[in-house]
């Protein structure tokens, strides 16, 4: 088999509507094909004479795959962590650049961060910053401050 030949994984989709125990959620594979076609028949023909419970709702799909392939949830999970050390790593120049904190070297060579007394004077500030914003709009709306 060469690395990008394309298998078919038939899979059993079971959710679980039960207001006593939770709902649950289960899939589980049932075959692997080669064959595109034959898969989706084998998932037709089990969703003809499958009888389902009232409380369960169960399907069959059929996922594509490469093998040797990337799984798609790693490189979606990379892509993540990547998008969110880039803003956190934004967040963190503009609140120097503001002079709200303070960038630091450890020994052990990591970055380390701190609160300006600008960034700590804007901390102890906070709430009321934040009940400003909600008085802000709840007057934005038409409504009345009350407090």
């Amino acid at each position: 088999m060469s690395d990008s030949e394309a298998i078919y994984v038939l899979v059993c989709v079971e959710i679980t509507i039960d207001a006593n125990f939770g709902n649950s959620f289960s899939l589980e594979p049932i075959g692997v094909f080669d064959d595109l076609d034959t898969a989706i028949n084998y998932a037709t023909k089990l969703e003809d004479i499958d009888h389902k419970p009232r409380n369960v709702d169960i399907s069959y799909d059929v996922l594509d795959f490469n093998l040797n392939e990337k799984p798609r949830l790693l490189s979606f999970l990379e892509k993540t962590s990547r998008t969110l050390e880039d803003n956190v790593t934004s967040v963190l120049i503009s609140l120097m650049e503001k002079g709200y904190v303070d960038q630091l070297v450890g020994e052990d060579g990591f970055f380390y961060y701190q609160l300006t007394s600008k960034g700590q004077n804007m901390a102890e500030d906070m709430p009321n910053i934040v009940k400003h914003l909600f008085r802000k709009k709840r007057k934005d709306n038409g409504d009345t401050d009350e407090s």
